[in-house]
C-alpha cells in the first residue's frame, strides 16, 4: 500500500470542545418542573449544538422552552425512541439568564432529576438511519434529516500521513496487522470507538467494515479518541475517527486526512484545502464521508410532529422557517459548530453511505455559510431582492 508523504499547512485553531459533566448544585430541580421541557436523548457529535440552542430558547420571547438532554450511543438513542423507553437518568439542561447570568455554554450545563418512574423521550437524535441499527421504527415515529456532518480519519499533527483510501481504511482496520497497510498496522494506535457507536456505523458504512469486525482500541467517547490521539508517542502509527465538528474544534492538536472513497481517483479534504472551514468539498459531493444528523419524534398521520415545541426545534434544526418566528439565528449556531445546514448542500443521499445526487434547497444558504466561516466568496450583500437581478436575497445575500 502507497505511503502519503505530503506536509499539511499549519491547521487553524477553533474554539474547545464544551465540557459536558454536569455541574453538582444543591439546587437541583426536578426535569418536570422547568419551563416547557423537551426531553432529548443525542450522540456526542449534536450536544454542542442543542446546548447553545438551549441556551436561546431558555430566554426566547417567541417559543420559551427547556432543552432537557442526555447523551448516549446511537443504535441505543434508536432502540429507546423507538419502543418509547422509560428513561429514569438524570439529564442536563441550560440555565436562563434569570436563573445563573453568568452561565456560559463554554462550561458545563446545570443537572435535573428525572421522574423516579421514567420520562419519554421527545426527541431522539443519530448520527445514523435506524435501518443501520437493525431496528425497525413504528410508523408513529417520523425520521428527519438534520443538518450535514462530515467524518474525519485523523492523527497527531507530527503524523507525515496526510490522506487515505477507503481501500487502505478497509484493510487497516479490518484486518489490523495482518492487513498490512503502512503504516496502520499497530492495532494499539487505531482508535475508535464501541459498536454502537454512530460515528464508527458512518464510517463502516464506507469502508465496507460492519461495526463488529473493526480491529483497534475501542473507546467509549469521542473525547477519549481525541486525548488518545493528541497524547500518541507513536505518531506516524496513529489513526482515529471523530466527527468534523470534534476535529474542526481540536486542530491544534489533531491531522485531519484528506480521503478517496471507492471509485475516486484523488483524495479530497472536508474543506477547499486543510486549514479552511469552508466545507466545499463536503457539500459539492467531492468529500464523501458525511452523512445528516437524524432527528426521531412522534408524528401523526400526515407525517408532522404531534408536539409543537419539537415541531419548531426540527424547524430551527433543519433551517426551516417557523412558526412563530424564532428571535436568534439558529442557522448561524449551526454553521458555527461545525455543522453544514441543508439549505448550504447542492448534493443529498439516500442512507447511510448512499450514492449522491443533486439538490436544490428552497432557501439556498450557500452564501451565508461562506460568509459565516470566514471563506473568500464574490457573494453580493444584499437588504432585499433589488440588487439580486434573477435571484433572492436570503439571509443577506443574493442566491440563486
Amino acid at each position: 500500500m502507497p505511503k502519503h508523504t505530503h506536509t499539511l499547512a499549519a491547521a487553524l485553531t477553533a474554539a474547545a470542545v464544551v465540557l459536558l459533566t454536569p455541574q453538582a448544585h444543591a439546587q437541583d430541580v426536578m426535569c418536570n418542573e422547568l419551563e416547557n421541557p423537551v426531553y432529548i436523548q443525542a450522540g456526542s457529535t449534536v450536544i454542542p449544538l442543542l446546548t447553545r440552542l438551549g441556551q436561546q430558547l431558555r430566554d426566547s420571547q417567541a417559543n420559551p422552552m427547556t432543552l432537557v438532554f442526555v447523551d448516549g450511543r446511537s443504535c441505543s438513542i434508536i432502540d429507546a425512541v423507538a419502543n418509547d423507553t422509560p428513561q429514569t437518568i438524570n439529564f442536563n439542561y441550560v440555565p436562563s439568564s434569570q436563573e445563573d447570568p453568568e452561565w456560559t455554554p463554554d462550561t458545563p450545563p446545570r443537572r435535573c432529576i428525572a421522574d423516579p418512574e421514567g420520562v419519554s423521550l421527545d426527541l431522539g437524535h443519530s448520527d445514523i438511519f435506524p435501518e443501520s441499527c437493525g431496528i425497525q421504527t413504528p410508523d408513529s415515529l417520523g425520521v428527519f434529516d438534520g443538518p450535514v456532518l462530515p467524518f474525519v480519519f485523523v492523527t497527531p499533527p507530527a503524523s507525515s500521513q496526510v490522506a487515505i483510501t477507503a481501500e487502505e481504511a478497509y484493510f487497516a482496520w479490518g484486518f489490523g496487522q495482518a492487513g498490512g497497510v503502512t503504516p496502520w498496522t499497530d492495532e494499539s494506535f487505531l482508535f475508535t470507538r464501541p459498536n454502537t457507536s454512530g460515528t464508527k456505523i458512518t464510517f463502516g458504512a464506507h469502508i465496507g467494515v460492519p461495526a463488529a469486525r473493526w480491529k483497534g482500541q475501542a473507546l467509549d467517547k469521542t473525547s477519549d479518541v481525541i486525548n488518545a490521539v493528541s497524547t500518541s508517542i507513536n505518531a506516524e502509527a496513529t489513526l482515529g475517527i471523530v466527527g468534523g465538528a470534534n476535529y474542526d474544534a481540536n486542530r491544534d492538536t489533531l491531522k485531519s486526512l484528506a480521503f478517496a472513497g471507492f471509485g475516486q481517483q484523488s483524495a479530497w479534504y472536508p474543506d477547499s484545502n486543510a486549514t479552511s472551514f469552508d466545507k466545499r468539498n463536503v457539500r459539492d459531493g467531492h468529500y464523501l464521508l458525511w452523512a445528516p444528523a437524524v432527528f426521531m419524534t412522534n408524528v401523526d398521520d400526515q407525517g408532522e410532529p404531534t408536539d409543537e415545541r419539537v415541531d419548531f426545534l426540527l424547524d430551527l434544526l433543519r433551517s426551516q422557517p417557523t412558526e412563530p418566528q424564532a428571535d436568534f439565528d439558529a442557522t448561524g449556531l449551526i454553521v458555527d459548530q461545525g455543522f453544514v445546514p441543508s439549505c448550504a448542500m447542492e448534493v443529498s443521499r439516500q442512507g447511510q453511505a448512499g450514492d449522491l445526487s443533486l439538490f436544490t434547497p428552497q432557501g439556498p444558504c450557500g452564501c451565508f455559510f461562506e460568509d459565516r466561516v470566514g471563506a473568500d466568496h464574490q457573494c453580493t450583500t444584499c437588504d432585499d431582492d433589488t440588487p439580486c437581478d434573477s435571484g433572492r436575497c436570503i439571509q443577506g445575500f443574493c442566491q440563486e
